[in-house]
């Protein structure tokens, strides 16, 4: 490609792409709570480097978390935050829980009209169990409604099988 100069220049690389926002990757302990930060996530090359090395862990909760948010629930600026839950079957837990954290870091979970945003995504894996639990916690769920959310059963999600709203 020729610059305005005539010489050659090289395109820009896609996975330097910048996120509008940074998230945070946690390991949560499902045995003593103990919250580890694994991974931050700012580029496209940085979402992809963490997912593709990494896998599910049994009684590990997984959280993505919007930097300048707390993953903790009892924490003051989540006051009027909620949940939206997705049980899904074990098997499709880690593909669910993939899509739904690349709508969310590419801010097209909730469509930019809603004025609220998804500002923590959580995936917990417990030995034995055969479903599973992901959880997507909205900044104000006072304005939330639930045809904002981007999962349409052909979508993120099409294999669940059940839903839960919590303010």
């Amino acid at each position: 490609m020729n610059n305005e100069n005539g010489s050659h220049s090289e395109p820009p690389d896609p996975g330097a792409f910048r996120f509008r926002s940074t998230w945070n990757v946690y390991l949560m302990s499902c045995v003593n709570e103990t919250m580890l930060k694994v991974f931050t996530v700012r580029t496209i090359k940085d979402f992809w480097g963490w997912l593709n090395f990494t896998s599910p862990e049994p009684d590990w909760v997984w959280i993505l978390c919007r930097e300048g948010h707390s993953p903790k629930w009892e924490n003051p600026q989540n006051k009027h935050s909620g949940s939206l839950s997705f049980i899904v079957p074990v098997k499709i837990a880690w593909t669910s829980w993939e899509d739904l954290c690349m709508l969310a870091v590419g801010e097209t979970l909730i469509p930019g009209e809603c004025k609220c945003q998804v500002y923590s995504l959580t995936l917990c894996l417990r030995k034995g169990a055969r479903v599973c639990n992901v959880k997507a916690y909205i900044k104000d769920i006072r304005k939330f409604r639930l045809a904002d959310f981007h999962v349409d059963g052909s979508g993120a999600l099409p294999n669940v099988k059940e839903w839960r709203l919590k303010a």
